[in-house]
């Protein structure tokens, strides 16, 4: 009996174990990625990837996650040496499974950056490669292979699709946002914006582009401005990857260089609050009740309490950019 009920109480903790939520941050700083447990705050698991990693996907449906080794510092300074894979990575194992080379040619660096799961039925993995033009790859999700690929926007370096996956939007810089056609890259639409488009989201009602000093709210259709919210007594200006809240009332807007996290007010464009989250935020992850704000130059990943705008510093990690919750 004493076996049995020891069986049970270790079958349960794996059982929730596997069940809790994951939060996946790549370290840039350190060519790594890493996972924590959100319910015990406590980190997981972390391993080895390419050089300077940028973003990561997560694919519910095979429980892997997908990350773009840049192998540049950022958007602006090309500095490094150009990546050419991506690391498909198994967040509850901890297992690095694979390289893919985003070329035929595995000696040719081409830069993979914005890297997404198609929605829907499709089962189809999207990056974007910047070095040497402008490209998407699409990959099988299943198998792996190439599927097509297809030019996309001068100085695109990430993107998002809509919700049934027919369309994305990329964000190009000084060229602004693209509305394009999943399966070709045909543009759809198309906004110059003043300023250069660092950041795009697609909220409930309209896409949020994160600019110079400045905030848009823009049409998911045809990329009319809904809402434009300017001034924002920023220093440098620079805002990257901004969130919203779940029920669309105030935007998290990051500002790298004022190492600084804005709160701006959906309603009106005030800014209610300003976060010193720590050194260089860069990307926002919102989660219900919490918001996650990782650092490129800071050791640990903020969790914001959306309650009231308190935030803490207890998930270890150094020089991260971007982030995905596993679940």
């Amino acid at each position: 009996m004493k076996k049995v009920l020891l069986f049970i109480v270790f079958f349960y903790s794996g059982f929730l174990m596997a069940q809790s939520p994951l939060l996946v941050a790549v370290q840039q700083q350190y060519d790594s990625v890493v996972v924590f447990d959100l319910v015990s705050k406590q980190k997981r698991v972390s391993a080895k990837v390419g050089f300077k990693p940028h973003e990561v996907t997560y694919d519910a449906v095979t429980k892997k996650c997908f990350i773009s080794n840049f192998g540049l510092e950022d958007y602006d300074l090309k500095i490094g040496k150009t990546g050419n894979t991506i690391s498909v990575f198994d967040p509850f194992t901890g297992e690095i499974l694979k390289p893919l080379y985003t070329a035929a040619d595995t000696s040719v660096h081409n830069g993979p950056h914005g890297i997404k799961v198609r929605p829907g039925k499709h089962r189809e993995l999207f990056v974007n490669t910047e070095i040497g033009g402008d490209a998407m790859m699409v990959y099988d999700i299943n198998n792996y292979a190439v599927k097509r690929s297809f030019a996309l926007p001068q100085g695109t370096h990430n993107f998002i699709f809509s919700t049934n996956g027919d369309s994305l939007w990329v964000m190009s810089g000084l060229n602004g946002v693209y509305r394009i056609n999943t399966e070709n890259g045909a543009v759809l639409s198309h906004v110059v914006l003043p300023s250069a488009t660092r950041g795009v989201l697609a909220a409930k009602q309209w896409l949020v582009a994160s600019c110079k000093n400045e905030v848009f709210l823009l049409s998911k259709k045809d990329l009319s401005i809904v809402k434009h919210f300017g001034n924002l007594q920023l220093k440098t200006g620079l805002i990257t990857y901004s969130n919203i809240t779940n029920d669309q009332k105030y935007i998290l807007a990051p500002a790298p260089l004022d190492s600084v996290v804005l709160v701006i007010a959906v309603s009106n464009g005030q800014v209610v609050h300003r976060l010193q989250t720590g050194n260089t935020p860069l990307n926002v992850q919102v989660d219900g009740t919490k918001a996650y704000v990782t650092h490129a130059y800071d050791d640990y990943i903020a969790t914001i309490d959306l309650s009231n705008f308190t935030f803490t510093r207890y998930l270890k990690a150094y020089g991260t950019n971007g982030l995905v919750l596993a679940k």
